[in-house]
């Protein structure tokens, strides 16, 4: 598993495609769970082949559009693409389970 910081839809739309698996984790700098959410995903860094998912990390404060693209309501909000078809607007809090969750169905591993 990989990290990218993304700042376009452009950008978005490149990894998305390129990957199984895409989390797009809509955060702040200031935000204390999306920190320990980033650390929590960082640390299951190994668990997953770099080829098959990628983290895109996304600052809100800089990119409001993104944000308003997603339906960003409060933070951390995370979306997930399976070869990159959006299927969940998103997980809304540091709820590592329910990402992991999202993660292994769309790798189709129970």
């Amino acid at each position: 598993m990989k990290f990218q910081k993304v700042d376009s839809a452009d950008e978005i739309t490149k990894y998305k495609n390129s990957h199984k698996v895409t989390v797009l984790k809509m955060s702040a700098p200031w935000c204390g769970p999306c920190k320990a959410l980033e650390k929590q995903l960082k640390g299951m860094y190994s668990d997953y082949s770099d080829d098959d998912v990628i983290v895109l990390e996304c600052n809100i404060d800089d990119n409001e559009e993104l944000a308003n693209d997603y339906n960003v309501s409060s933070i951390p909000h995370v979306v997930f693409f399976y070869d990159g078809k959006l299927q969940d607007l998103g997980v809304k809090g540091a709820h590592l389970d329910k990402i992991k969750k999202m993660i292994n169905d769309g790798l189709g591993v129970e």
